[in-house]
């Protein structure tokens, strides 16, 4: 064990092992006011805040749903807000042993130097408003790296400047009592085939860890939330089972049997797509020493917020359907998912180009 454990070291190994409890994941409900706008402009709902409260608490209250999450992440905005009958949102994950999480970066800039890459800010205040969200009852947070993959790129600078910054909002909100979900998302962008995406993915994973154990890092209080090894979107599309392979291949190889779970982003799957490829990751019958689940944000809610249509009369019906996501990726993290969930709308592709919170 490092000399830098810290005070909160039993605490956030005990919490990232409860986080990774298999059946069990994450809602990622941490869009940013802009990104929230873009998902309700898209059922012709207004981005107030009203409408905001009114989509979460739909998530939130859905009979049933809690009990296949083991966490949810929010906004700070959502950290604060309480539901239509006045309890607090993070109360109410509380009481059903959901663990509150927080949304903690600040977005990215371009990174000079480069074609176009980026870096992720918001360390510098970062100390401050760990400890502020810990007192409010947030108990993980997540940061998100952004590479891509192109003739160049992800270049060598942009990898370890990423790197770089996950270790040190790690270590710093290890020091604050918040586990730290790590997400370097390599984005579908492009033509490349699964292994060109497989070779970065372990590049730019290797570089994580090794920055990650540079700052002292506690891995068993950490979370990893990686992209899914597949080709690029303007590629031709393979089955769930190679996508499988080659994405634990890549974890195996890179990711320390000290983390006890990884959860993984959707990228832009449909609803269905993640769900299936989550599934045939735990049907793989190779050693896997930490937990794989989700962390999912468009690929839990996108089905459930067209059925809603910001209508009153439909949010019975929405929540049902946001109860099927959370059932079917839950039998996903047990290898237990038989498929076919959710209909047309779970089936729909979920892809923006350069995508950004």
């Amino acid at each position: 064990m490092s000399a830098f454990v810290g005070k909160y070291a039993d605490e956030l190994i005990k919490n990232a092992k409860y986080i990774a409890t298999p059946g069990k994941g994450i809602l990622a409900a941490d869009e940013s006011t802009g990104t929230i706008g873009k998902r309700l402009s898209s059922i012709s709902v207004e981005n107030n805040v009203t409408n905001r409260q009114a989509l979460r608490e739909l998530l939130l209250t859905s009979p049933g749903a809690l009990a296949y999450l083991s966490g949810v992440i929010f906004f700070e905005e959502t950290l604060y807000q309480k539901s239509s009958y006045g309890k607090l949102f993070v109360k109410l994950l509380q009481e059903n042993n959901v663990v509150p999480g927080i949304k903690v970066d600040k977005g990215t800039v371009d990174l000079a130097g480069t074609n176009s890459e980026t870096t992720t800010q918001g360390l510098d205040s970062l100390g401050g408003r760990c400890q502020k969200y810990y007192e409010a009852g947030a108990r993980f947070a997540k940061w998100r790296a952004v590479l891509k993959i192109g003739a160049t790129e992800p270049s060598d600078l942009s990898i370890q400047q990423n790197a770089q910054g996950l270790a040190r909002y790690a270590r710093i909100c290890q020091d604050f009592g918040l586990v730290p979900i790590v997400e370097p998302e390599v984005l579908t962008d492009g033509s490349h085939d699964i292994k060109k995406c497989a070779a970065v993915t372990e590049t730019v994973l290797a570089a994580v860890y090794k920055a990650l154990n540079d700052h002292h890092v506690i891995l068993e209080g950490t979370l990893l939330k990686p992209n899914m090894v597949t080709p690029g979107s303007d590629s031709t599309k393979v089955a769930p089972e190679m996508i499988a392979e080659y994405t634990v291949a890549a974890l195996r190889r890179t990711v320390p049997p000290a983390v006890p779970g990884i959860v993984f982003l959707s990228g832009g799957q449909s609803e269905e797509e993640a769900t299936v490829n989550l599934d045939a990751m735990n049907k793989l019958e190779v050693l896997k020493p930490w937990t794989l689940s989700f962390s999912f944000g468009r690929a839990l809610q996108q089905s459930t917020l067209k059925t809603w249509g910001g209508k009153k009369e439909n949010v019975a019906k929405a929540q049902e359907v946001f109860l099927g996501r959370c059932k079917a990726n839950s039998e996903a993290t047990l290898g237990k998912y038989v498929g076919g969930g959710g209909g047309e709308l779970a089936s729909e592709s979920l892809y923006v180009k350069g995508y950004k919170y």
